[in-house]
């Protein structure tokens, strides 16, 4: 987000950018930071980062109006009109529109779900035939349940329609491939859902409606006011608030609509696997190839490695006769020494004094254009005997501790609990080895941040491993674990996949 203070620009992120941004030359003194990174320099040196946007906003400003742009995310939005209140103005904004309103059937969506799976369990034991401890994934995917989408719906949201625009949510309503300015309308008891398509796009299947200016007002058309469930991460204030002098009850629904697409990830699970496996593929493949690079004296640098990632996507497909898309869906690559934080590829070089290379990255599979799987995992090119011995502690506190003990009524926030302490087991060492500063409370500190997610159609950002969430995992639970390490030259990281299954937990990106 950009701030503007009579004429002074600042750029607004979460302190988790801090290396991406570095890498693209954005200059500190117009940086500002909320939600702090949680690393161990910060603990050790503290960190300028404001707690939340609201915070990094007030330390702009004073008691002059604050005016947001129509296209904040309403859930911003609310943060910032909490503790602002009246001081807090919305910009004025041209009114998108016109739009078109399609009507699908409901069966048709089921119909076209049916379609995009087939083959998927097939491809999936082609992967899976050389990993002989995870063969008992392909009896999980042969039991993968019957699709009741719409009627978890209704049990999921308390509102009597739902308007969603986030991608995952897109293409799970309709079985169509997301795109820009496309929103879906699912109406209690109906058996149309509707989408709402700029009118410029004449890509959508489905019976025409009718042409309306705006969204509310296609909206409208279908729902005489009521509860209407809206995604307050993604939709933009100007919508909810037109959304509410229409006549709506605008019910904030985010995480309902997040756990409503996760809970039934298990329905998936044959391009999760495929997902999780192409993932350790590329990258423990580029890092490989890094390791013999500097081997042998070869120069490269962190998008030669990447390169080398990507080379891979297509190899992993010809190998094992995948006849679905695979592209990449995020990527942190970067050298300790170029940045601890986060952070896309760059032309840094590798050199003999490079301790670390952390690789945390995902993939996501797509058929017809419909996302049906992403993965998130990450592993690490580790040079120093402190830092080797640290990552095979953290893999192995990943690997043996936490995920085979995940089962059905797990806790997420006793998971977190659980990691640390098996972490904390190794305190002497990794103070001893320089990897962990001495004297802190890692529950307290390592409580900041999660060790590890649900995942399905994307990385969970509201259902996580961490302190207060109370989340409880149920047979076909699936996301992930990881340990984040970054402290003075080293940023190791260490992240599988996971899968609750009927009869053990696996590891499915191992």
């Amino acid at each position: 987000m950009i701030a503007d203070r009579n004429g002074e620009r600042f750029l607004l992120a979460r302190e988790q950018e801090t290396g991406n941004l570095r890498a693209h030359g954005v200059p500190a003194e117009r940086t500002r930071f909320f939600e702090r990174y949680v690393s161990f320099d910060n603990m050790v040196n503290g960190s300028s980062a404001a707690e939340s946007l609201a915070d990094a906003v007030a330390g702009l400003g004073g008691s002059d109006p604050i005016i947001v742009g129509g296209d904040l995310p309403y859930g911003r939005y609310l943060q910032l009109h909490e503790r602002f209140g009246d001081q807090l103005h919305l910009e004025a904004s041209a009114q998108r529109g016109p739009v078109v309103l399609y009507r699908l059937a409901v069966r048709d969506v089921h119909d076209r779900f049916a379609r995009l799976r087939s083959g998927g369990a097939e491809a999936a034991a082609r992967v899976l035939r050389d990993r002989p401890h995870l063969r008992g994934l392909v009896d999980e995917i042969d039991r993968a349940p019957a699709d009741t989408r719409f009627e978890l719906l209704a049990g999921k949201v308390n509102a009597d329609a739902v308007l969603s625009a986030a991608p995952p949510n897109v293409g799970e309503l309709t079985g169509l491939a997301a795109r820009a300015g496309l929103a879906v309308l699912w109406v209690r008891a109906a058996e149309h859902v509707y989408c709402v398509a700029p009118a410029d796009d004449y890509t959508l299947p489905g019976e025409v409606v009718g042409t309306y200016a705006s969204v509310p007002a296609a909206v409208r058309a279908v729902v005489d006011g009521g509860r209407l469930a809206i995604e307050e991460q993604w939709l933009d204030t100007s919508v909810a608030l037109t959304l509410q002098d229409a006549g709506f009850a605008v019910v904030p629904a985010s995480l309902e609509l997040s756990l409503w697409r996760e809970e039934r990830d298990s329905t998936d699970l044959a391009f999760m696997v495929i997902a999780a496996q192409a993932s350790r593929y590329c990258i423990e493949g580029a890092l490989q190839h890094a390791q013999r690079a500097l081997d042998e004296g070869i120069a490269l640098t962190e998008r030669d490695v990447y390169r080398r990632y990507l080379e891979l996507i297509p190899q992993f497909r010809a190998e094992f006769g995948i006849p679905f898309a695979i592209a990449p869906y995020f990527a942190n690559c970067h050298t300790a020494d170029r940045t601890t934080y986060p952070a896309i590829p760059t032309e840094h070089p590798l050199t003999e004094a490079t301790t670390t290379l952390k690789f945390d990255a995902g993939l996501k599979i797509a058929v017809d254009g419909v996302v049906m799987a992403t993965s998130d995992i990450a592993r690490s090119l580790v040079r120093s005997p402190g830092g080797q011995a640290a990552y095979r502690i953290f893999t192995d506190v990943i690997r043996n501790g936490i995920i085979p003990n995940l089962r059905p009524g797990s806790v997420c926030e006793k998971v977190h609990h659980d990691c640390v302490e098996l972490v904390l087991a190794h305190e002497a060492e990794l103070v001893e080895s320089g990897l962990m500063p001495a004297g802190i409370d890692l529950h307290a500190e390592y409580g900041r941040r999660n060790v590890g997610h649900l995942m399905g159609k994307q990385e969970s950002f509201l259902t996580e491993l961490r302190p207060g969430h109370t989340y409880v995992l149920s047979e076909g639970s699936f996301g992930a674990c990881e340990i984040q390490w970054p402290y003075r030259d080293h940023s190791i990281a260490a992240e599988d996949l996971w899968y609750v299954g009927r009869d053990a937990t696996y590891a499915i990106s191992s």
